[in-house]
């Protein structure tokens, strides 16, 4: 039987750890780029949708040549299937990521200010929104994290006892 009371609390330390890491590493970006990637395929399984996307980020890298950096939460659509939603550091043409994602579908769309607020938007719709879903009930989706940052993200400095005065 699932313990829901730590369940949420373990969501709230996630969310807010997402928030403060994406703020860290997304704010100073310029030009942000959010795209939606879905399979025409009715791909329920995690493992399968995310290995797809690891072969989409390896083109990505080739095709860019650039470090880039990102995050990737995945959700449920209304049929059951899968799909990503990510936010990058930079600005990436629909051409590329078309070139790079054969299973389906993209949305694209380019942020370019510096909106802490919107990354606090997407970090606090597409984080919390798989546990509380229905559907994500599955014993696999509870184990795993709903997000993942790119391995290049750092996590923010936290100071623990700094006098203010």
């Amino acid at each position: 039987m699932l313990n829901y009371k730590k369940l949420k609390n373990s969501c709230y330390r996630s969310q807010n750890k997402c928030i403060s890491k994406a703020i860290y590493n997304f704010s100073e970006c310029n030009n942000l780029t959010l795209i939606t990637l879905t399979f025409k395929e009715n791909i329920t399984d995690v493992k399968i949708a995310n290995q797809q996307f690891n072969l989409f980020i390896k083109r990505l890298k080739y095709l860019y040549q650039s470090d880039l950096k990102y995050l990737k939460v995945y959700e449920y659509q209304k049929r059951g299937a899968i799909h990503f939603q990510i936010i990058f550091d930079k600005y990436i043409s629909s051409k590329i990521i078309r070139k790079c994602w054969n299973y389906g579908i993209i949305n694209s769309l380019s942020i370019n200010n510096k909106y802490i607020d919107f990354i606090k938007y997407f970090v606090y719709r597409y984080i919390t929104k798989p546990l509380i879903k229905e559907e994500t009930q599955k014993v696999y989706d509870l184990n795993i994290k709903s997000y993942q940052f790119s391995y290049n993200c750092k996590n923010p400095k936290v100071k623990v006892g700094v006098n203010y005065e």
